[in-house]
Formats: structure tokens, sequence, C-alpha cells
């Protein structure tokens, strides 16, 4: 599936946002990963800076201060492509949560869904 974006919210997860962006990338095709990153101090942002090599210009970090759910999700509708989906890297289901947005994807247009 193209077009899509997938926003992972990220404090301090450094053990869950590798997992959780190399999930995306099993199912994907060519996804925009947008990280929305709350100041964290462990070494989540060097994780998904191994990433950059795969991704290039297709992953974005976004440095918040004063995290919430919904600073996050207003991020969403900067990307251009048509799906938008926001995961949290603690989702221990995310490879079911992912594989259920690609059949809902294969059978209606779908504009955000959100974890």
């Amino acid at each position: 599936m193209d077009n899509i974006s997938i926003i992972i919210r990220n404090k301090n997860e450094g053990k869950h946002i590798g997992y959780a962006i190399q999930s995306c990338l099993d199912f994907f095709n060519n996804p925009e990963i947008i990280i929305i990153d709350n100041n964290s101090t462990d070494d989540s942002l060097e994780i998904v800076s191994m990433f950059r090599p795969i991704l290039k210009e297709k992953l974005k970090i976004i440095n918040i201060s004063n995290y919430s759910p919904g600073a996050s999700l207003n991020n969403t509708f900067i990307s251009p492509h048509i799906a938008n989906a926001s995961i949290d890297s603690l989702d221990t289901q995310i490879k079911v949560f992912i594989n259920n947005l690609v059949k809902y994807k294969n059978n209606q247009p779908l504009n955000n869904i959100i974890t």
C-alpha cells in the first residue's frame, strides 16, 4: 500500500520504537513515518535515525513540548498522503493493528485511524 503516513508518538520509547517502525515497514510499501517526539532523553531518537537510510526523506521527526495525544494528532494533517494512521510505539498488537488497517484500506477509503 502506498500513500500512507504513519505517526508514531515517542517519549523515551527506546525499547519499543524500533519494533514499531519495522512493523510498519513490514506491512507497507514505502510509507512516510512521522515521529512526534516529546523531548526524549533515552536512545529512542538514535534508534529512529537508524531507519534513515531505508526511509530517507520519508522519515520525519517533529519535536514538541507538553506532549498530548491531541497535539500529535494535529500533525496528522501535515502530510499530503491519502491515508494517515497514528500509533503508539507501545502498542503490543501493532502487527495485528497494521494488518487490520491494510484490510480496511483495501475495502474502503481511509482518512485517519488512531490507536
